[in-house]
């Protein structure tokens, strides 16, 4: 992405957001050790796509609560409660971890099920030990974890040749239950689950697209490597997003700074993504 593009003002949100989620990651990390190959992508999934991503939404909501306190905008993000920070770290941190094992251990081990390794009480270690250890923590707090249960067959049955009704291949399934989640995590209404699901969608393109030739090397099957997600989509998926955000917002110097933020934010994210290629 061009840095010209970028709208340089409201980078110090991004960061106090940034600030926040790697602060909160501590919490994850108390809970287990994952394999060593994955810890860095697990950080940047848990901290940058998904925690980052709900932490903006739940900005937009205060923002447009108080729409006067415009000039002080980065300076909202502290008024999320912690309890909610618990919720959507630990939420983000399913989200990533569980399409690691969905992606790796299940597809390697055809007998291994994802609800074997959340509710049984066989022994485990690396990335399924902290997919059980978070799924308990996620459990304790109210959260039904059967919709991914469901997502996970939904997976298989994708990648063994059914076709996704909706078009938009096997990410489908994945996007939607990660948003229902994190909808949870920031007690959201139908509008927030909108704009999470277009901020997934954004999300996991940029990151296919990233990974093309990892995924490709590795034999994971995307709709990246397919063709049906490109630099071309992404970028028509990041003005859907702020086609549905900057229109709910009347304030004029507000909207300026949702605008150039959300800029901010989607440039980070690729940054930070292009860090973790590993080809």
């Amino acid at each position: 992405m061009d840095k010209n593009f970028i709208g340089k003002r409201n980078a110090l949100v991004v960061k106090k957001i940034s600030s926040i989620v790697n602060s909160d990651w501590q919490l994850v990390e108390s809970v287990g050790k994952v394999n060593k190959n994955f810890y860095d992508k697990y950080k940047k999934g848990t901290c940058g796509l998904y925690a980052a991503g709900s932490h903006l939404v739940q900005l937009i909501n205060i923002a447009n609560i108080f729409p006067a306190w415009a000039p002080f905008y980065q300076f909202m993000i502290k008024l999320v409660p912690f309890r909610n920070r618990k919720r959507i770290i630990f939420a983000s941190a399913f989200n990533t971890i569980v399409d690691e094992v969905v992606d790796h251990s299940i597809k390697k081990n055809k007998k291994q099920k994802l609800k074997e390794i959340i509710y049984d009480k066989k022994k485990l270690i690396g990335n399924e030990n902290v997919l059980r250890q978070i799924s308990t923590k996620l459990i304790s707090m109210g959260v039904d974890l059967n919709p991914f249960l469901e997502w996970a067959e939904m997976e298989e049955r994708n990648m063994n040749g059914e076709e996704d009704s909706e078009g938009i291949c096997f990410r489908s399934g994945g996007c939607e239950v990660a948003t229902d989640l994190l909808n949870w995590a920031i007690k959201g209404d139908e509008k927030n689950r909108k704009l999470i699901l277009e901020v997934a969608f954004l999300t996991q393109m940029i990151d296919d697209v990233i990974d093309k030739k990892e995924d490709a090397h590795l034999g994971i099957k995307t709709p990246a490597i397919i063709g049906k997600w490109t630099e071309k989509t992404v970028v028509e998926r990041f003005t859907t997003l702020k086609k549905l955000v900057l229109p709910e917002i009347k304030n004029k110097r507000l909207k300026l700074l949702v605008d150039e933020t959300i800029n901010w934010y989607v440039y980070w994210l690729i940054c930070e993504m292009e860090k973790s290629i590993d080809i």
